[in-house]
Formats: C-alpha cells, sequence, structure tokens
C-alpha cells in the first residue's frame, strides 16, 4: 500500500501511447509505455516499460506515423501480441495494492480512447491527469504546450523524443516542473489540482476593458537580445544546457533574432516549439551577408542541429514515384520516373489521406487531434471558395494537381521564405 506525503511525493502511472491513427476507429495501439514515478524521483531512477504491439492483419503502418515515431516495419518483427502487453500492463496495476490510481498522460484526449479500447472490456482502472492541460491553464504564455517545447522549457534534455518511452520519461520531467509550480500554489494534492483546474475566470462585467492578450514568455534575456548589433552574422538558438538548437544568418543580427520573439498569429509551431526550449543565443559578427551564408552552412554541416531543415540535404532519403505516384522506390527507373523527393514528404502524407478517403474514412494527417465534424466543415468551406475544381476526381494524380495549380496562385515573398526556414 502506498503512503502519500504531499503532491511532489505522490506516485502516479505515466503512460504513453503511439498508433497508426488518430483515434481507434482508424488506426491500432502501435507501442504503449508506463512507469510508475513522483515529482520527486531522480529521472535516472525511472524504470519504464515499453513494449511495440503486433498490428491486426488489417493494420499497417502509415509512412508518416514511421517518420513521427521511428519505429519501421522491421521493429514491428519482434512486437508482443496485444494480449500479452496488456497482462503485463495489468500487474503493473496491482503494485498499487488497491489504492486509487491516477494516470499522468501528456494530452488525454488522444490516448484515453486508445486506452479504453486496450483494456476492453474491463473499464480503465484509472482516473487522469493530463499534464498538457496544466501545462495550458499554468503557463498561458509558453509559445509551445507539445512534449518537446514543455520538456526544454523547464530547462530539461533527453534527446529525441519519439518512441513511447522516451514521451513516457518527457512527461515525467514535465511532472517536475508542474508540480513545483502546483505545490507553491497550494495544490498537496490530486483533488486540490483538479479542483484548481476546474476554476474558471470571473467573468467580464458589462462595460469592464477587455483583458490585454497574453504576449509569449520567453527563456531569452530580453535586454541581451535588444543590444544585439545591428552587422551581418550568424546566430546560434541554445537550450539551457548549451546545446544548438537552430544556427541562422543574418543581415542584421539585432533585427532578425528579435523577429522570432514579436507577434503571436500565424507562427509556425514548429518554430514555437523551438522557442520553448530557447535559453540563450549566441552571435557571431561578419564582414558581409555572404561570408555570413558561408559560415551558416558550414555550421550546420558540422553542429547538426535538429531544427534546421533546409540545408541538411545530405541526410535526406530521397525516392522516386510512378507516374500516378502510388508506388515509389529509392532508384530512378522507367516505372518511376518522377523525383526525386525526400522521404515522408506532403506526397505520403497526402497518399495516406486519399486512400482513407476512398474507404470512406477521415484519415488526419494534421500535426494536431482534429475532430470529424471540424474536418468535414473545412472541406465544404474549401470546395465552396473554390468551386472552379473538380474535388470528386478519381486519381490521386488529379488531386496532387488540383493542388499544383492552388499553389501557384500564391505569392511568396522572399522575406516570407527565410522566415519559413525552419
Amino acid at each position: 500500500m502506498f503512503h502519500f506525503m504531499g503532491l511532489k511525493a505522490q506516485r502516479f502511472l505515466i503512460i504513453d501511447c503511439q498508433t497508426t491513427g488518430m483515434r481507434p476507429s482508424v488506426g491500432h495501439l502501435l507501442e504503449i509505455a508506463w512507469a510508475w514515478a513522483s515529482a520527486d524521483l531522480a529521472p535516472e531512477n525511472l524504470e519504464v516499460h515499453d513494449y511495440l504491439i503486433q498490428l491486426p492483419e488489417d493494420g499497417w503502418l502509415p509512412p508518416r506515423v514511421s517518420e513521427i515515431t521511428g519505429i519501421k516495419k522491421s521493429d514491428l518483427e519482434s512486437a508482443s501480441e496485444l494480449s500479452d502487453v496488456r497482462a503485463k500492463f495489468l500487474d503493473t496495476l496491482k503494485e498499487a495494492g488497491g489504492e486509487p490510481v491516477t494516470a499522468l498522460i501528456h494530452y488525454c484526449q488522444f490516448e484515453e480512447p486508445f486506452l479504453k479500447v486496450f483494456l476492453e472490456p474491463d473499464p480503465l482502472p484509472f482516473d487522469f491527469l493530463c499534464t498538457q492541460r496544466l501545462a495550458k491553464k499554468i503557463y498561458p504564455s509558453v509559445p509551445s504546450r507539445n512534449i518537446r517545447g514543455l520538456t526544454g522549457f523547464f530547462g530539461s534534455r533527453i534527446g529525441e523524443i519519439k518512441r513511447a518511452h522516451q514521451h513516457v520519461r518527457a512527461t515525467h520531467l514535465i511532472w517536475q516542473g508542474l508540480a513545483a509550480n502546483l505545490v507553491e500554489r497550494g495544490c498537496n494534492t490530486v483533488d486540490e489540482v483538479r479542483t484548481f483546474l476546474a476554476e474558471t475566470p470571473p467573468k467580464r462585467k458589462k462595460g469592464e476593458p477587455k483583458a490585454k492578450a497574453v504576449s509569449y514568455e520567453y527563456r531569452v534575456d530580453r535586454a541581451k537580445r535588444l543590444a544585439l548589433p545591428e552587422r551581418p552574422g550568424i546566430y546560434k538558438m541554445k537550450d539551457k544546457d548549451g546545446a544548438i538548437l537552430y544556427v541562422g544568418k543574418a543581415t542584421s543580427l539585432r533585427d532578425r533574432v528579435n523577429s522570432y520573439f514579436r507577434g503571436k498569429k500565424g507562427r509556425d509551431t514548429r518554430k514555437l516549439e523551438m522557442m520553448a526550449q530557447v535559453w540563450d543565443v549566441e552571435v557571431t559578427e561578419c564582414g558581409s551577408a555572404i561570408e555570413a551564408a558561408l559560415i551558416e552552412s558550414d555550421e550546420i554541416k558540422r553542429l547538426d542541429p535538429p531544427y534546421n531543415v533546409s540545408l541538411k540535404g545530405a541526410k535526406r532519403s530521397m525516392i522516386f514515384y510512378s507516374k500516378d505516384f502510388e508506388t515509389d522506390a529509392v532508384e530512378q527507373t522507367e516505372e518511376l520516373p518522377i523525383g526525386p523527393f525526400r522521404r515522408f514528404n506532403g506526397v505520403d502524407s497526402l497518399r495516406v489521406f486519399y486512400r482513407g478517403l476512398k474507404e470512406n474514412l477521415l484519415v488526419n494527417v494534421f500535426h494536431q487531434p482534429v475532430e470529424d465534424e471540424v474536418m468535414v466543415s473545412g472541406f465544404e468551406l474549401f470546395e465552396a471558395k473554390y468551386p472552379e475544381f473538380d474535388f470528386a476526381a478519381e486519381t490521386f494524380r488529379q488531386h496532387l494537381a488540383i493542388g499544383l495549380q492552388l499553389l501557384r496562385r500564391e505569392k511568396v515573398t522572399p522575406e516570407e521564405i527565410e522566415a519559413e526556414e525552419i
């Protein structure tokens, strides 16, 4: 039996799932990991159990899921049967000795439906605390509250965060940061945390001015970045430990670096994820913009920062497509003349989406969960905006051609290209 003494000492079951789809109706459980942990447990003492799960006969591993998780088809050859993993999970729950169990999960809205299917026909034997929801409540101004962004925001770094066991470790680090804040607020039990989550701000009275929009909160010293020189050079975004996240060039270091800290609307989610982790910026002045560009290229190849994409071509796996885009391979042939393309590109995501439509299924290829009703409404609005196109076209190539025509309508400025380098 567990005896808990305060929120930091309370033991939770941290759980993470990787799946082949956004919900059980269109995907299957691919991997699951869990660990008992408390906020005062040292990260190196965390014991994580993780298992790849065999897919059913009608299951498949979409290329986009393979890219996100790092799980390959060959990895599934040693996967465990779902029933065996379920039995091990239930054995873990018995360690609670009959005491109530609370699961810590980052983004419960996604994980809970899959856990219900995983444990069928039994009901879920635990309740939840969502670390993403807690972070949203406590830190409304953090640029990104996804698992990578928050881990870096709290000053922790565990390397790549793709597999379920890595997500469990990251969730534990996030919980340590959240728990410290909650205790300062006077929350010392799970019930008090739930009460805090349920609190809503008082309604604005008639005639009262609207509250000011919350600006993003950054870890970088504001005075330091505002004092940067207005000269060409390169800049390096660093996390708390000094690891380099991104290398960029600038004609004016002050203007370019500070552009990352301005504005809130329309910001790229990947860029915001990076900015949540940045604790310092190091700059090197150069004699000219050309010199800065050359040094930037060399530094990216030397340092291999995780958020640089455009100049890391040597690491890209290139593929070629057939004329109907239904088949691909790494070598160009007469049957596969179109390419080369980077592996796991937008074409792959669109192929997954198109396959779902042909089977009358809505496959979510977005970075965040989207409700079916929202997707349907979005399609209807899109079709209404572009009535000149036949969205009932039968082939994937026809749909790709429509997308290309729409893309050519967009006017992209050099400034916008530079802003989207990451």
